[in-house]
């Protein structure tokens, strides 16, 4: 015992030896972070944001409030023109809002070195081939495969899918909102007689506290059908329900923002570490196997169907080789994966090195990426854009006539009192079909050469339709609605090589491989880049031409523009040169005056100054996907559906949801249809 002892010893000084040793190098480190953040970022640039944590820096501020935290970086210390310096832990990082600005980083930035611990998150819900997460010739690769699935066919193919599913989607709202009818038929009979009731209120509506499920179920099923032929059957059979795979996204979206913006959970041990066997983690694991399964039995029945076709295919071309039979042109309606794995099966047949090879595990993280960044951002605009248009009465009646001009209306008379009891009570879903069923849309008055010479009815293109080019208020609608709040509000890229900017008259020079943050929210709202720019106006996207009778969209380059923009701005100097003799009340006077008379026009938007899904290489692969698909799906929902809010003093809140953002208390709304 006693010769054990001085053996004992050592090893206990040892340990405290080791754990002094460990204090002083933590507190070295604590002295060097405090010492760098009570220094500039840039020390070039004087406009910093004060009061850096002595860790995290400003990183706290991003990880908060998804408005006012963004706006405390990146607006209340910004230079006059648009930039800002502060923290990120100990990496020095820069904001722009000028667009003409981040244009530049964008363009010459593909590099995007993530965040470990967030991209550790990343990569536990992605996957390793995520798009989103991969770097270098990697990504390169990878994006050269996708785009080769993003063609203008298979857009037409999608379309295709859109408005199927939007016009079915709608039959499952009316046909709830007749439910909720004949549910208050009784009611209204009772309180007819009754002079100070409006029977008009008493009606029967769908009120809903939060409208983003109803809208996410229509979303799931155009991603569904478009991206890898399943159909989830969320708006069919007249009834609107969540999809299993909706639970499972939600559920790992908001475990998102707990594991990666809560700073809280950073020493979290049970948060960063997956096989520690909590609750939550187990319901992660659990979620993301159910998501991972169903994608992989989809993906592998698919490249079943894909090799059989093309098998067939060869088989049936020899035999026409051998004039045994005649080959015919099949059309084909193909979604994203099946174009994909046409893509792999073709280049690893004739290219020598194998081409493309196409994991099961590949697919699934392509598919699970879409996923996240595709169905989630659709659902949002469109949230947004309902509440903008609820807010709005006008842009809402312009959006309706629109919509009702291109896809048609059947007015069935049912605006009086006697209409609907006729449909409130007594009359079956099925004998009423023709009031449900909104038509098909017409065929667009195209002057396309002889594309629109089959008379309609002969294929499927009745049902296709160019939102952008047909529906141009609507576009503008969907613009004007992403402008205001990005599904998207921030991302961040590395220099890819040095930039020149203007520091008060100076020219400074920011170096390759600067961590650069762009705040999408405040960006749009700069008025160095969208006049008026806290405004609702989806006219600055379009103008409406008296001779056509129709919307058409703004060129700044256009004669009619210049003209206008030439004379608003004559007509300000000259106001400005008559205020100047006036006394300071009649000044003051005439300054509210040429404010109202100058707003009759506005310029028009820019769409490089619209930076939602980007620029340059890491733009966003589907953007021509959801600004074809969310004109369409809203074109169809405001022609026979009216969405009011649920309380006139509602006030939208955004709240992060990974790296989106969503409504914070949902938007409440009451459907009803419109007449």
């Amino acid at each position: 015992m006693i010769e054990s002892f001085p053996y004992f010893l050592s090893i206990k000084t040892l340990f405290i030896l080791l754990f002094l040793k460990v204090l002083h190098r933590l507190y070295q480190a604590y002295q060097r972070s405090r010492r760098l953040k009570e220094s500039l970022p840039f020390p070039n640039i004087p406009y910093t944001v004060p009061n850096p944590h002595w860790y995290f820096g400003h990183l706290r501020a991003i990880g908060s409030d998804v408005v006012r935290g963004q706006e405390h970086l990146c607006v209340t210390y910004a230079s006059p023109n648009g930039i800002s310096t502060f923290w990120t832990i100990n990496r020095p990082s820069l904001s722009f809002l000028r667009a003409d600005d981040i244009n530049q980083v964008l363009r010459y930035s593909f590099h995007r070195q993530h965040v470990p611990s967030l991209a550790f998150h990343f990569k536990k819900l992605l996957g390793q081939h995520s798009l989103i997460m991969t770097v270098g010739k990697e990504w390169m690769s990878n994006r050269a495969i996708v785009q080769r699935a993003f063609t203008p066919a298979s857009l037409r193919d999608c379309k295709i899918v859109m408005c199927d599913v939007s016009r079915r989607f709608v039959r499952s709202i009316l046909l709830t909102i007749r439910r909720y009818q004949r549910i208050t038929a009784v009611a209204e009979d009772e309180i007819s007689d009754n002079e100070n009731v409006n029977p008009d209120r008493s009606a029967g509506k769908w009120i809903l506290q939060d409208i983003s499920p109803l809208l996410k179920s229509v979303t799931i099923d155009v991603f569904g059908l478009a991206a890898f032929g399943h159909d989830f059957n969320s708006t069919s059979q007249g009834r609107i329900q969540e999809p299993l795979i909706s639970k499972s996204f939600n559920f790992l979206s908001d475990d998102m923002v707990r594991r990666t913006f809560d700073l809280r959970s950073r020493f979290n041990p049970a948060a960063q570490y997956y096989y520690i066997p909590t609750s939550l983690n187990r319901q992660f694991k659990k979620e993301n196997k159910a998501l991972r399964d169903l994608l992989l039995d989809v993906i592998q029945k698919k490249r079943l169907q894909v090799q059989n076709q093309e098998q067939d295919k060869k088989d049936r071309l020899s035999m026409s080789e051998g004039g045994s039979i005649k080959m015919k042109k099949e059309k084909h309606v193909d979604d994203l994966l099946t174009r994909l794995l046409r893509v792999s099966l073709s280049s690893s047949s004739d290219d020598k090195k194998g081409g493309f090879n196409l994991t099961d595990e590949y697919l699934s993280d392509f598919l699970l990426t879409l996923l996240f960044a595709g169905h989630d951002t659709t659902c949002l605009s469109l949230i947004y854009a309902l509440y903008l248009l609820a807010r709005h009465p006008e842009q809402e009646k312009r959006c309706v006539e629109e919509a009702r001009s291109v896809l048609g209306w059947k007015n069935t008379n049912c605006h009086n009192k006697e209409s609907h009891h006729n449909i409130g009570a007594g009359v079956s879903e099925d004998d009423n079909e023709d009031f449900l069923l909104p038509p098909a849309p017409r065929r667009p008055s195209s002057t396309n050469k002889g594309q629109d010479a089959k008379e309609e009815g002969e294929d499927d293109d009745g049902y296709v339709i160019d939102s952008i080019k047909e529906l141009p208020y609507t576009h503008a609608v969907m613009l004007e609605s992403i402008r205001l709040y990005p599904p998207v509000t921030n991302s961040i890229r590395d220099l890819g090589r040095d930039m020149e900017i203007e520091i008060d008259g100076k020219k400074t020079t920011i170096h390759t491989g600067t961590r650069v943050f762009m705040s999408f929210y405040w960006i749009h709202r700069h008025p160095e880049n969208f006049e008026r720019p806290a405004e609702f106006l989806p006219e600055r996207w379009v103008r409406w031409n008296k001779e056509q009778k129709r919307w058409e969209e703004r060129d700044p380059d256009d004669e009619i523009e210049k003209e206008m923009a030439k004379k608003k701005i004559e007509r300000r100097d000259k106001e400005k040169t008559s205020n100047e003799n006036e006394s300071d009340h009649s000044k003051n006077t005439a300054t509210k005056d040429s404010d109202v008379s100058s707003s009759n026009y506005i310029s028009p938007g820019l769409r490089s100054n619209l930076l939602s899904f980007a620029a340059g290489g890491r733009s966003c692969v589907g953007v021509r996907f959801a600004l074809q698909e969310t004109p369409i799906i809203l074109a169809y929902f405001v022609r026979d559906i009216k969405a009011e809010l649920a309380d006139e003093d509602f006030e939208l809140e955004l709240a992060r949801s990974g790296p989106n953002q969503k409504p914070k208390d949902g938007v409440p709304m009451v459907l009803s249809r419109r007449f």
